[in-house]
């Protein structure tokens, strides 16, 4: 009696399907695609200072901050997704290092296309916000970079 095989062209097909969906879902989760769509929600959820620092960000036009050291502030929102530790970072790599801690791509690109809904676009007023907000967060923050 031959042994029937359970690998098949339907199984391959699903198999394959499966895998690309996975694969699809680990680059949106990583760019922020579900950050992105649900933006405004979140935005309006943001405690005081955690606005500010995404404004502080925004207003500066950089994506990435170099913390000192860990912070509540940066890990809440990394828990929101507004921010990301670069993959493999752990808490004790952090304690002891500077750490990277970058807006997803599709949020920044978010930000960057409708802007003024969460940041005022008054131009002139930037650069004395920018300088109040670094002056505020320069215990957190060892730099910013695009």
């Amino acid at each position: 009696m031959a042994r029937a095989s359970l690998w098949n062209n339907e199984n391959q097909k699903q198999y394959q399907a499966e895998r690309d969906r996975s694969a699809r879902e680990v680059v949106d989760r990583r760019r922020g695609a579900h950050t992105a769509a649900a933006l405004d929600d979140i935005w309006a959820a943001l405690a005081e200072d955690e606005r500010a620092f995404m404004e502080y960000l925004i207003l500066s036009n950089r994506r990435t901050a170099i913390a000192r050291r860990e912070t509540d502030l940066l890990f809440r929102l990394v828990d929101k997704g507004l921010l990301q530790l670069p993959v493999g970072v752990s808490k004790v790599f952090m304690e002891k290092v500077h750490t990277a801690y970058g807006v997803p791509e599709d949020v920044w690109r978010a930000f960057s296309v409708s802007g003024d809904r969460y940041v005022s676009p008054d131009a002139a007023a930037s650069a004395d916000r920018v300088a109040a907000l670094e002056a505020r967060f320069h215990d957190i923050v060892e730099a910013l970079i695009v």
